[in-house]
């Protein structure tokens, strides 16, 4: 793994490394840091400072300091800021949470909603395996039980089993049918987010 591998379950404690290290002129603040679908980090800023070229370079500064820091969950300098009206900025307020320690620093996921489960073709194609979705928009209906449940027949019966979390939340499925040492250091929910910034091999 080379130096320059960001691991995406660093982000967030190095986007508060960096905005904790450098003094934020308080004419910028409130500023919010909008992580996108696709894992990648961005500033988000009232439009009224787009007018200033003090602030706007400023902005381009930390929006620098943040891409050296992110990697591929970042933007270049140029690319790393965004003006928004104040509706918007009021939208992204509701949803955003203060970031540890540094006052007027907000923190945003971008989170999809309204996935359609029901497309899934239901259709199985001959010598394909035969595959189990355990899926429910509630959490603690007992899927992860279940399907270890199932996993753990299916594999006393001699069939040869891969069972996939993709739980994205809270996933568990490894602890309920793995032992403690053979547990990889990444799983499926790391590699995805990983691999939409190029990382995937890493």
């Amino acid at each position: 793994m080379s130096d320059s591998f960001v691991p995406f379950d660093s982000i967030r404690d190095r986007v508060a490394s960096v905005l904790g290290a450098v003094r934020t002129p308080g004419g910028l603040l409130p500023l919010y840091l909008v992580r996108n679908l696709r894992g990648r980090v961005r500033i988000s800023v009232s439009q009224a400072l787009e007018e200033d070229e003090g602030c706007r370079a400023a902005l381009r500064s930390l929006a620098g300091k943040l891409s050296d820091a992110l990697g591929p969950h970042g933007y270049p300098a140029d690319d790393g800021v965004l003006y928004l009206d104040e509706p918007m900025l009021a939208m992204l307020h509701e949803a955003a949470k203060p970031l540890a320690g540094l006052p007027q620093v907000f923190w945003i996921d971008r989170l999809m909603t309204g996935g359609d489960w029901w497309t899934v073709d239901a259709k199985r194609t001959e010598g394909t395996p035969q595959r189990y979705t355990f899926y429910s928009v509630k959490g603690g209906v007992g899927r992860t039980t279940t399907a270890a449940v199932l996993a753990g027949r299916l594999a006393d019966q001699g069939e040869r089993v891969l069972v996939v979390d993709l739980d994205l939340e809270s996933p568990g499925l490894s602890s309920a049918v793995l032992d403690e040492a053979p547990h990889p250091p990444f799983g499926v929910s790391d590699w995805f987010v990983e691999d939409l910034v190029g990382q995937g091999d890493a």
